[in-house]
């Protein structure tokens, strides 16, 4: 059972999501490029929110739609937990959204999210969110001129709800939910049309000339000139892109943090208002790219705000954590406008038939926040087919998909369940494959389909953090072991897949920057080539290389030894692990980012006694530059961890899985966290200690490759 499965509910609604920027790229891990005094950035890229503090959240989302076993239509027959709030409960900290690392941003992870559904003045159900990444991230803004950067995303979060907490009181829906899974709930975010397009402030000899003509005194001017010197985005060669667009800073947060570095608070209070009227830009991020004139539309959501469609279903016990073991359709073309990945499920044990097929995360639009894109998609269909290559015959099973109704998306979070086949007896979809058609001018053309075969496969969790020379356990799951489970289906049934076989494949250092580079979430990040990706080579392996599927699963140990400090100032190395099936299956395609990433960090990062001479002021001081949001905790210097240790070790000692562990992002080894807890527990010590530190020469890793406009 899952989400593709009824008892379900719908909601719709917003999400927030502000991480910090400064941390996408290894170039701004060098302490070098920043102030050794005031942590001031001197050369780095800050992209988008520089001053991003991690948090992911919902806002304004509500239950839009209830499917009961009896009912799909979605209409609730006036459920009490219809039109109730659904939201991120939290005490003391937000959720935070985690990126594995800076050369592989393309699967950010929720950490420390309790959901509710309902309010507790009325029925609800609460449970604990089990971290995981997004997966089927793609560009499903299409348009011509759709911003070039990870707002023309879309992505899906499919995960589990644990620890639940149950008020059923009158709702039909929970009390159905409650007895079909008691103690968990199977769980489906999707997230796009997030608006990353910050305010953006310029400071220049023409803004500073109007500062100066609006009051503000040539010595206050002095001493914000060095505002003129940053910049958001570099090119290749490390120049400001676009040409002369230095002294640009995004946020209006970023631009007063800096303000308050740079003035007194007198002067704050006198001459920040003109500063900052001076030096703001239009708010007109989407350009026609021809003529690089603004577009007549413009975001609609706040900064940092994007939309989200969720569905909650049943997870039985014994169900994997992550993943849905379900049918696949798959791109049958790269003709634009795509589709992306969609899942389905069949229901033949229900009194009355069902097939669900979730496109919540699977067809274009225009723009972002745009509807779906009804132009390029025409006529939808939904069909099954017989034959293979190019003898396939298609039998159509709905004529037209209302997708166009705002319903469809809104309300039903992208949900389609057919209980009425027609003239076709739903049994002989069990192993007919599926396609989804499009009809536009009165061509017809494939959009997704399942391939011949039927099969499908998927990691159940896809990111790995591993800690060379410490144990995994029950407790400790960042050890230097860990099992991959892969299951896999065929017509979503477990029937038919023992025997098969998978091959597990680590890439080459060339496989894995073309793969890292070529996603949506790492594309452009400067810093990144084969002499510091994925090398050395070796430390991670995978035991067997090739496994069997038996009942539907297939397991492999993944083991990871120390790589060293490879990319200088980035802990450790990032490699990536490819699985598919052995021999070839015909026709099948798999998500390109179907892919395994495994964060390996390096064993041995300080040599002698931790002091802070001799290795911790140089961790502490990396994220204190990394990471405004502990600015407040001065890492930089000796003084201020130890006027601040209470706190600092407070949230160093939390939980991996709690929001108010530290740092936000979690990309801090277990085995650094421990020696600055060692450091502690033996007083802070701070002079040099036999051994000195082995990483604190470390070169930065590398040359540079095109940021481009993504920033992000």
């Amino acid at each position: 059972m899952s989400y593709l499965d009824r008892p379900r509910i719908h909601f719709t609604g917003e999400f927030q999501a502000s991480p910090s920027t400064i941390n996408n790229t290894p170039n701004n891990y060098n302490p070098a490029n920043y102030n050794p005094d005031s942590l001031k950035p001197l050369d780095i890229e800050l992209y988008w929110e520089p001053k991003g503090d991690g948090i992911f959240d919902l806002r304004e989302c509500k239950v839009t739609a209830i499917e009961t076993p009896e009912d799909a239509s979605g209409a609730g027959s006036g459920d009490s937990l219809m039109a109730t709030s659904v939201a991120a409960v939290y005490t003391g900290s937000p959720p935070k959204l985690v990126d594995l690392d800076p050369m592989q941003q393309n699967g950010s992870e929720i950490w420390g999210l309790t959901l509710m559904i309902g309010s507790f003045g009325g029925p609800y159900v609460k449970g604990t969110f089990e971290p995981i990444a997004f997966n089927g991230i793609w560009g499903n803004s299409q348009g011509q001129n759709t911003p070039r950067n990870s707002a023309s995303g879309s992505a899906a979060y499919v995960s589990t709800l644990t620890n639940l907490e149950w008020n059923v009181g009158d709702s039909e829906v929970l009390a159905a939910l409650q007895a079909a899974s008691p103690e968990r709930l199977s769980v489906r975010l999707v997230v796009f049309s997030h608006n990353n397009a910050p305010d953006t402030y310029a400071f220049n000899s023409d803004t500073f000339q109007a500062m100066a003509a609006s009051g503000v005194p040539q010595a206050v001017l002095d001493q914000i000139a060095s505002l003129a010197d940053y910049v958001m985005n570099v090119d290749e060669e490390g120049n400001p892109k676009p040409q002369g667009s230095r002294g640009v800073i995004p946020t209006i947060q970023y631009v007063n943090y800096l303000l308050e570095q740079l003035l007194d608070v007198a002067s704050i209070n006198s001459y920040s208002a003109a500063i900052i009227d001076a030096a703001r830009l239009p708010y007109e991020p989407w350009i026609d790219y021809n003529t690089g004139d603004p577009l007549p539309e413009q975001p609609q959501l706040s900064f940092n705000f994007g939309k989200l469609v969720g569905s909650v279903g049943p997870c039985a016990a014994d169900e994997p954590t992550y993943v849905v073991p379900a049918r696949t359709l798959a791109q049958a073309s790269t003709e634009t406008p795509s589709a992306w990945w969609a899942s389905a499920k069949l229901d033949l044990a229900s009194s009355a038939p069902s097939l669900t097929l979730d496109l919540a995360n699977s067809l274009p639009i225009r723009l972002p926040e745009q509807p779906l894109w009804s132009e390029k998609l025409g006529t939808l269909s939904l069909a099954y087919y017989t034959g293979s290559g190019a003898d396939k015959t298609y039998t159509t099973l709905v004529d037209s998909i209302d997708y166009s109704d705002p319903a469809f998306m809104g309300a039903r979070a992208g949900m389609l369940t057919i209980t009425d086949f027609g003239q076709v007896n739903p049994s002989l979809l069990a192993s007919a494959p599926l396609a989804l058609r499009s009809t536009v001018g009165g061509v017809t053309r494939t959009l997704l389909e399942e391939n011949p075969s039927g099969l499908s496969v998927r990691a159940d969790q896809f990111l790995y953090r591993m800690n060379p020379g410490m144990a995994t356990t029950a407790a400790f799951n960042r050890g230097e072991t860990n099992t991959l489970d892969l299951y896999v289906r065929k017509f979503g049934e477990v029937a038919g897949t023992d025997g098969l076989e998978l091959s597990l494949t680590v890439m080459s250092p060339t496989e894995a920057v073309a793969y890292t580079l070529g996603t949506l979430g790492t594309s452009g990040t400067n810093g990144i080539n084969e002499q510091n990706t994925s090398v050395p080579e070796g430390r991670l392996t995978v035991e067997p290389a090739t496994v069997t599927v038996a009942n539907g699963r297939a397991t492999a140990v993944l083991r990871g030894a120390d790589p060293g400090n490879p990319r200088g100032f980035v802990d450790g190395q990032v490699y990536f692990l490819r699985y598919q099936f052995t021999p070839a299956v015909a026709e099948y395609r798999g998500d390109p980012n179907d892919i395994v990433s495994v964060q390996i960090y390096d064993q041995h990062p300080i040599t002698g006694t931790p002091t802070w001479e001799n290795g911790i002021g140089a961790i502490l001081t990396q994220y204190g530059m990394l990471y405004p949001i502990m600015g407040r905790f001065q890492l930089w210097t000796y003084e201020g961890v130890k006027q601040n240790r209470d706190k600092i070790e407070r949230v160093f000692r939390t939980d991996f899985s709690q929001p108010l562990h530290m740092p936000a992002t979690r990309d801090m080894s277990a085995i650094r966290r421990d020696l600055i807890l060692q450091w502690f527990d033996a007083g802070m010590p701070e002079g040099a200690s036999g051994g000195g530190s082995a990483r604190d020469d470390a070169g930065a890793g590398g040359g540079r490759s095109q940021r481009g406009e993504r920033g992000r």
